[in-house]
C-alpha cells in the first residue's frame, strides 16, 4: 500500500515537487523544481509563482537563487513582459557566483545570452554583442551564443565577424 502511495507521488514532476514542497516548505529547490515543471507543462503563471516563493524564501543574494531567477525571466519573456525579465535576468547577473562551479558560469551565460537576445530585439544591437561576447566568455561552448552573436554582427552589417561567429 505504502508504494503504491509514493508512486502517486512520483506521477508526474509537478506531483512529486509538490510534495517536496510540503515537506520542506523553507527549502527554495523545491519552488524551483515545482515551477520547472509547472513551466514545461505550459502552467507560466503557476511557475512565476514558485519562482517568486523560491526567492522569497532567500531574499539575499546567493547562487542557490540563480536558477530561480533565469527560470522567472524565460517565464516572463513568454507572457511578453521584457522589462520584467530583463531584470530577472539582471538579478541572476548581479549573483556572480561564477567562481563556485561551472554550473554557475553556464547559467550565468544564459542570463547573460537572454539579456542580449532583449536587447537586440530592441534594436541595442551594440550592446546585445556586449551581452553576447560576456555569455561566450563564461560558456565558450554554446553554439546558440555564438548564433546570437553572429545575428547581431550581421545585422550590423559586420558580415567577417558574423562568419567567424557562426563558424
Amino acid at each position: 500500500m505504502a508504494t503504491y502511495q509514493r508512486n502517486i507521488v512520483w506521477l508526474d514532476e509537478i506531483s512529486l515537487w509538490k510534495d517536496v514542497v510540503n515537506k520542506s516548505p523553507n527549502k527554495p529547490k523545491g519552488y524551483v523544481q515545482l515551477g520547472l515543471g509547472y513551466y514545461s507543462k505550459g502552467f507560466i503563471e503557476e511557475a512565476i509563482i514558485n519562482y517568486h516563493s523560491a526567492i522569497n524564501l532567500k531574499p539575499e543574494l546567493t547562487s542557490d537563487l540563480l536558477g530561480a531567477y533565469i527560470n522567472l525571466g524565460n517565464a516572463y519573456l513568454d507572457k511578453g513582459l521584457t522589462a520584467e525579465a530583463e531584470a530577472s535576468y539582471l538579478k541572476a547577473i548581479e549573483l556572480n557566483p561564477s567562481q563556485e562551479n561551472a554550473y554557475s558560469d553556464i547559467a550565468q551565460a544564459r542570463a547573460y545570452n537572454n539579456i542580449g537576445n532583449i536587447y537586440q530585439d530592441r534594436g541595442l544591437i551594440d550592446k546585445s554583442i556586449e551581452y553576447y561576447q560576456i555569455a561566450l566568455k563564461l560558456n565558450p561552448y554554446s553554439a546558440e551564443i555564438y548564433n546570437n552573436l553572429g545575428n547581431a554582427y550581421f545585422s550590423k552589417v559586420m558580415y567577417d565577424q558574423a562568419i567567424k561567429s557562426y563558424q
